[in-house]
């Protein structure tokens, strides 16, 4: 995690729906041998924002209607997905717009999917899925395919 940023819109301090959370991440593309997640060689940079809070096995989670965007030096990836975020307790008591700081678990809670459009690079014209994996670390697997054919 290199950054992230908290958008209090209704300025109450308190996570809730039409707040955002901004990041960036320092990601690794793997290709058949994999170098590691320590050999980052590109970015995530993403903006979820919260659109209902819920209760699941005790806990506050947020579900966020979430769109990024994968950097790489042969081109982009756009994602968009219905997420989540769950803060940890430390957290949420002292939440106020600006920076803010958020562990991996706490913006991947749990496995999703996502829609992706590739946006230049070796990546055009292709459009696919990922799923991302709530594990430790997080990661995503991407399926892409030329939408105009080969």
């Amino acid at each position: 995690m290199e950054s992230g940023t908290f958008i209090d819109a209704n300025q109450d301090s308190v996570l809730s729906v039409g707040d955002s959370v901004s990041y960036k991440l320092a990601v690794a593309r793997l290709g058949g041998v994999v170098l590691g997640c320590e050999q980052a060689n590109g970015s995530f940079y993403g903006l979820e924002e919260v659109v209902e809070r819920r209760v699941l096995n005790g806990e506050m989670e947020f579900l966020t209607h979430g769109q990024g965007t994968l950097t790489f030096e042969d081109g982009n990836i756009q994602t968009r997905s219905f997420g989540s975020l769950q803060p940890s307790v430390d957290v949420t008591p002292s939440l106020g717009s600006g920076s803010m700081n958020l562990s991996l678990g706490d913006l991947f809670p749990r496995d999703h999917g996502a829609t992706l459009i590739g946006q230049g690079g070796v990546f055009s014209g292709d459009v696919g899925s990922a799923d991302f994996v709530s594990d430790t670390p997080p990661y995503a697997l991407l399926k892409l395919q030329s939408q105009f054919g080969s």
